[in-house]
């Protein structure tokens, strides 16, 4: 197998840890001057910006889920109210003694 070469930020002949891809080393103390921070705040490695993602993908069967919820929640939200309405706008039961 190859031996994937050092790059100047990595700590030379370091092992990373078990769980970390192959190639992926800790970073060297003089590797740290590749990091830098934008005016705006965006990470930058070696002068160029760090792309991040995030996404939410749902499965099908997990959007259909979500919507039945939705759905249950808008109908139990509905009768909640009517119900306050019903009770706030109707006859008092409390009589007065």
């Amino acid at each position: 197998m190859d031996e994937i070469p050092d790059h100047p930020a990595q700590v030379p002949g370091s092992d990373a840890p078990s769980h970390w891809p192959t190639g992926v080393r800790p970073v060297s103390l003089e590797g740290l001057s590749y990091l830098g921070v934008g005016s705006n705040g965006e990470l930058h490695w070696d002068g160029k910006p760090i792309a991040v993602r995030k996404t939410f993908d749902l499965k099908p069967y997990q959007i259909v889920y979500a919507v039945l919820t939705l759905l249950v929640a808008s109908v139990g939200a509905s009768a909640a109210a009517v119900s306050a309405y019903i009770d706030w706008s109707g006859p008092s039961k409390v009589q007065p003694k």
